[in-house]
């Protein structure tokens, strides 16, 4: 019999500044290196909505302080 295992994801709500922008300069270097968000997702180990979300506002320039 096979088990659905699946992974745990990360609530990044929860983690500390230092932390998410660690979560946010990986994803932006990994779309930059030609990913998906689902690929990243996988990961990273986050639900590929956030990728997406974290992407689109970098982007947009919300992260403009931290360029990569």
């Amino acid at each position: 019999m096979l088990r659905n295992l699946a992974w745990k994801k990360t609530d990044t709500r929860k983690l500390k500044p230092e932390i998410k922008e660690q979560f946010r300069k990986q994803i932006i270097q990994l779309r930059k290196s030609g990913k998906s968000n689902k690929e990243i997702a996988e990961i990273v180990s986050i639900y590929h909505t956030n990728v997406s979300k974290i992407y689109t506002a970098y982007k947009k320039g919300w992260f403009e302080s931290h360029r990569i």
